[in-house]
C-alpha cells in the first residue's frame, strides 16, 4: 500500500514524502509475521535488478530507507485478517512518520452551518496528517501540508464535528452531525 507522508528528512538521503507497506506474505509462518516499509521520494529513481525479466530496470521513485517490523501475538492475527493494518502498525510503530490523506470536510464558524454544508455538498478536499478527522492534528489545503488552514472554524466529515483554531484542532470541542 503506497500513502503520501508527510516531508520526511532522512539525513544524508533526501526527503521522502510517500511510504510503501507490504506484509511479507498473506501466509506468514510461526508466530510472527513481517511488514517491510520503504521511504521513498517520487521525484527521483532507483536502479534495480528484476528477477522476472532477469534485467536491470529504473524504478519511477528513489528509495531513501528501506526497513521492516516483526510483529507477534494480537498484530500478527491484524495484519493476517487486515492487510491494511500493516499501515496502521507502522504508524504506531513510527511516530514519526504522519500518513496524509485527502478528505471531503466542510467548514463553517458553526458546527451546525458546517454540518448542513457538507449535506448540501459544500465539502470539499483537505489533506490530514491522519488517516481520519477524529485523530487528526494538522488541517491543510495542499497535499504537501505547507498551507494550513488559517483561521478558527469547525470541521465536520459529515459525522465528526472539531475546532480548528487555525494552528491546531482544538481538544476541548468535538461533536457529532445530527443525522
Amino acid at each position: 500500500m503506497i500513502q503520501k507522508i508527510q516531508a520526511f528528512e532522512i539525513p544524508g538521503k533526501g526527503t521522502a514524502t510517500e511510504s510503501k507497506v507490504e506484509v511479507q506474505s498473506r501466509f506468514t509462518t510461526g508466530d510472527k509475521a513481517v511488514i517491510y516499509y520503504d521511504l521513498r521520494d517520487p521525484n527521483g529513481t532507483t536502479p534495480a535488478f528484476d528477477l522476472r525479466i532477469q534485467d536491470y530496470v529504473t524504478l519511477p521513485y528513489a528509495i531513501l530507507s528501506r526497513s521492516k517490523i516483526v510483529v507477534t501475538g494480537a498484530d500478527r492475527a491484524a495484519v493476517i485478517a487486515d492487510s491494511r493494518e500493516a499501515t496502521n502498525i507502522l504508524k504506531r510503530e513510527r511516530t514519526d512518520i504522519s500518513v496524509i490523506s485527502g478528505i471531503r470536510l466542510a467548514l463553517s464558524n458553526d458546527p451546525g452551518k458546517a454540518c448542513e454544508g457538507y449535506s448540501n455538498g459544500e465539502a470539499r478536499a483537505y489533506y490530514l496528517d491522519t488517516e481520519d478527522l477524529a485523530s487528526a492534528t494538522i488541517l491543510s489545503e495542499t497535499e504537501d501540508m505547507q498551507t494550513i488552514i488559517e483561521g478558527a472554524y469547525y470541521v465536520t466529515d459529515g459525522t465528526n464535528i472539531r475546532y480548528w483554531t487555525g494552528k491546531s484542532f482544538d481538544q476541548k470541542y468535538s461533536g457529532i452531525c445530527k443525522g
